[in-house]
């Protein structure tokens, strides 16, 4: 009852929040300066080095489509808004066989050229992706990661040999993967609040340059990581930037989150792609009301919530087989702790686990991520699927933090039973295997449990290796509409509704336990 009534509360204080939300607004419109172009750059499609034949069949597609005209009408189309077009990934996770499937590594944050709609994928990329699959006679995967992940995983070409995301050519990238023909021209351009006027005496590209440069360190340029408006106000010499030293930058995973941020009057500029930019600008600024019916037709008109389904069986199943693969690798870690001193084996073992131990504690979840997917299981050759991978480097993690428990519970054992053992001629293993573990296992669910809830959570980081989990589901959905606040509200929901069933799973099974003692 106590629970029903503290999940009642939460609800209650979440949706009142929401409707307050809802009925007033704080947010700034934003001024897009769109007529002064900072930078003239090209986009083209890139492709892993040595694959020549789908290198050629990008190219021979764009040939055809700027001959007939096909390709001047989807750009148009999804410019003006009359596109009609929309992909679902025929699988839910990342196919290997390329035999089969034509993976395209996307950043589906980037309208109109990349981005979602409820469950879809739509914009002017990934309807020429779905044609070159057709052209290569293969089924199209969309595979969503950051944009700055994008020419890293064409590059090593495991899991993806062409990457379409609006990419600019240059020198410097062209040292990583080869480039298709250029299919659009875009340029860089600023954005402020409308309310500023910093720069509304500006009457050329000059000017506006002139006027950043006057600016000091307290003046906050927004851009997107790793994109071509990110090397312009950072400087970068494959580009040719010279960069602003004198301003603040800061990077973001998505350019609606610059964007979003500078209209909350966070920071004080946004540097960004043009065509983006003009559609999100205009969204944020008639965002003013209506936040309830942006998020259900979204959710449910559009079926956002079958990605949310499919990333709450990802997360789970990351959790699950991580929390597995941990208690095997800890049960075994700690048992190297414990072994008998007069073993010779014991400060060989004991130093591995406590090696083992120091590392994965020692660093961060998400850097363990991105060792494992950008640098080592491309080394080793290791093609499995992302979620797998996410939930190894989970176990591996979950293994060092579960050999300290399991350590402590097989401690807690009385050592009467490992006598006992020996006493009725088992050897130390078999003591350990059918005695004591068992035991310790009873006296550390609680501590499981809480750790199986971490790894619940500590799976929102999967995104960094393009995983769809609950959470990178409901980024899809507010990245859509640029409205934040009731898709995280939600996914908070999901995951405090998730940690109530596990913590009254564990309870259940104590009281099992508990049961089974008296008898």
């Amino acid at each position: 009852m106590k629970k029903l009534i503290v999940i009642l509360l939460v609800c209650i204080l979440c949706f009142t929040a929401l409707g307050l939300s809802a009925c007033s607004s704080t947010l700034q419109r934003v001024k897009v300066y769109s007529e002064y172009e900072l930078t003239s750059e090209g986009y083209a499609f890139c492709v892993t080095k040595g694959e020549t034949e789908l290198l050629n069949a990008a190219n021979e597609l764009l040939d055809e489509l700027q001959a007939d005209g096909r390709l001047d009408e989807i750009i148009k189309s999804f410019f003006d808004g009359t596109s009609t077009f929309a992909y679902e990934n025929p699988v839910a996770d990342l196919p290997t066989d390329k035999q089969t499937y034509l993976v395209v590594a996307t950043n589906a944050e980037f309208p109109p050229f990349e981005y979602t709609s409820g469950n879809k994928y739509v914009g002017i990329d990934i309807e020429i992706a779905e044609l070159l699959a057709d052209k290569l006679g293969k089924v199209l995967y969309v595979y969503d990661m950051s944009f700055d992940a994008v020419i890293q995983t064409v590059q090593s070409g495991i899991e993806s040999n062409i990457g379409m995301a609006g990419i600019t050519v240059n020198e410097d990238r062209k040292k990583q993967v080869d480039f298709a023909d250029e299919y659009y021209q875009s340029a860089q351009v600023l954005v402020t609040a409308q309310s500023d006027i910093t720069f509304a005496d500006c009457q050329s590209v000059q000017d506006i340059l002139d006027r950043l440069t006057q600016q000091d360190k307290n003046f906050v340029v927004g851009t997107q990581s790793g994109t071509t408006g990110y090397m312009f106000a950072n400087g970068n010499e494959g580009f040719g930037y010279e960069g602003f030293d004198n301003l603040t930058t800061n990077g973001y995973t998505a350019g609606a989150l610059a964007v979003k941020d500078l209209a909350n009057g966070k920071i004080n500029a946004v540097i960004i792609d043009k065509q983006p930019v003009l559609m999100i600008a205009d969204t944020i600024n008639k965002q003013s009301e209506g936040v309830f019916q942006i998020f259900y037709e979204q959710f449910v008109t559009l079926e956002g919530y079958k990605a949310v389904l499919d990333g709450l069986l990802s997360t789970v199943e990351i959790a699950v087989i991580g929390l597995l693969i941990g208690f095997v690798i800890g049960s075994v870690l700690a048992v190297f702790k414990l072994l008998p001193n007069q073993s010779w084996y014991k400060s060989i073992l004991s130093g591995f686990a406590n090696i083992y131990v120091a590392i994965f504690r020692g660093t961060p979840m998400v850097v363990q991520l991105l060792i494992m997917h950008f640098a080592l299981f491309p080394l080793l050759g290791i093609n499995i699927s992302s979620v797998m991978e996410a939930a190894l480097v989970f176990g591996l993690n979950s293994g060092a933090y579960t050999s300290e428990i399991m350590r402590g519970g097989i401690m807690s054992v009385d050592k009467g039973q490992m006598e006992a053992g020996r006493a009725l001629g088992l050897g130390f293993t078999k003591t350990m295997v059918k005695i004591i573990i068992p035991q310790a296992v009873k006296n550390v669910v609680p501590t499981l449990g809480n750790e199986f809830i971490s790894l619940i959570k500590e799976t929102s980081v999967v995104s960094f290796i393009a995983v769809v989990d609950l959470t990178k589901a409901f980024q899809n959905i507010a990245n859509s509409t640029y409205e934040y606040f009731v898709p995280y509200i939600v996914l908070a929901l999901f995951y405090f509704v998730i940690v109530l069933l596990i913590a009254s799973l564990i309870k259940l099974v104590e009281r099992r336990l508990r049961k089974s003692d008296r008898r």
